[in-house]
């Protein structure tokens, strides 16, 4: 009877929790995304803690503060380069003539249409398809009513920025204080558990966000050099894009290569596809196969190499169970929250096989 009073209790508090969980979503967002910027500054944070001033060391509340800034200071600079960069290529996106395009593809949609018109029964003209289709794709008269609707959530957006403001800092400055404080919730037997797992778990999750940031940095800069070089158009906002979308796992890499494309052909649309718009294709797609394999091969193994330890095939799968469960969101959520729950299960779980040999390179890394 105990025991299911007690099974009882334990799911009742289980729902209760997930049903607080859903109807604070929007804090518990912030939170995360607080934690998240925490662990980015960490770094930032120790070393100007660890400064002097003549004699004295910066104060905890000074340190927190500029650790913050400099995150901040970062983001601002991105956004200020990005946007006027975004806001020409809407100028000349706008300005694209589909009569343009479809003269410039006219060699390719003659040879589309001849190799439909062998398995379809009825004449297929892809020219005329996309006379319809070009006005919609270049209608930018839908980016202003996106641009409306943003004006309109404002004050939301100023709200969602001091929350996170206000926890990252408190959680830069008084992490411990927090945690200390939260420990109190579980009893004194399993503390000395929780504080190992805490204590894993920021230092792989710091070494990760760290490494994404630095990587997507990395990205950024080679691929704007490569468009750079390669003669195409607006390569410093194909770069900063390109290390944006990095950190969705994968696909980032699609997304950034489609853009660039896109990006390319609308700023400078050549009339001859052969001799001018194949071949800035083909530039455009060389430099985002050479990114992908310096990345791939040389910058990840070097950045991530004492981060997740976990086997790529692991990372796949848990990306791609993510990403279709929940779409690109989750996917960007999945290796943190899959190394979190890693160290859970490695400190409080370890005498089941299967977790034995999942953590194991963690039990490795723990005993260096």
């Amino acid at each position: 009877m105990k025991n299911r009073n007690r099974i009882i209790l334990i799911v009742s508090i289980i729902i209760v929790a997930l049903l607080a969980a859903w109807m604070l979503k929007t804090i518990l967002i912030y939170i995360m995304v607080a934690l998240v910027l925490s662990l980015i500054g960490t770094p930032i944070y120790q070393f100007l803690k660890t400064r002097k001033l003549g004699r004295f060391h910066l104060p905890g509340t000074l340190s927190a503060l500029l650790a913050l800034l400099s995150i901040y200071a970062l983001i601002a600079g991105l956004i200020a380069i990005f946007i006027p960069l975004a806001l020409d290529e809407y100028r000349i996106i706008s300005n694209t003539k589909s009569e343009m395009l479809l003269a410039s593809l006219q060699g390719p949609l003659s040879a589309i249409d001849n190799f439909m018109s062998r398995y379809t029964p009825q004449p297929f003209n892809t020219e005329l398809f996309l006379r319809a289709y070009i006005p919609n794709l270049f209608n930018m008269g839908q980016l202003g009513s996106v641009a409306n609707s943003f004006v309109g959530f404002t004050g939301s957006l100023f709200v969602a920025f001091f929350a996170t403001s206000f926890f990252t800092f408190f959680f830069l400055k008084d992490g411990k204080l927090i945690f200390e404080t939260l420990l109190l919730l579980f009893p004194r037997s399993a503390e000395n558990d929780i504080r190992h797992a805490a204590h894993n778990c920021k230092r792989l999750l710091t070494k990760y966000f760290t490494g994404l940031c630095l990587d997507s940095f990395c990205v950024a800069t080679i691929i704007s050099t490569g468009m750079y070089l390669m003669g195409i158009p607006n390569a410093l906002l194909i770069g900063l894009f390109a290390g944006l979308v990095n950190v969705i796992p994968y696909i980032g890499v699609f997304i950034a290569a489609g853009f660039g494309l896109f990006v390319a052909l609308s700023t400078g649309l050549p009339p001859d596809f052969h001799n001018a718009l194949l071949p800035m294709i083909i530039r455009v797609l060389i430099v985002f196969l050479s990114c992908n394999l310096i990345d791939g091969m040389v910058l990840q193994p070097l950045i991530f190499s004492n981060t997740v330890k976990a086997h790529p095939l692991e990372i796949f799968s848990v990306i791609l169970i993510s990403g279709t469960l929940g779409g690109v969101g989750p996917m960007i959520l999945a290796v943190p929250t899959y190394t979190v729950l890693r160290v859970i299960a490695k400190q409080f779980f370890s005498r089941f096989r299967i977790v034995q040999k999942l953590t194991s390179a963690l039990e490795d890394d723990d005993k260096k």
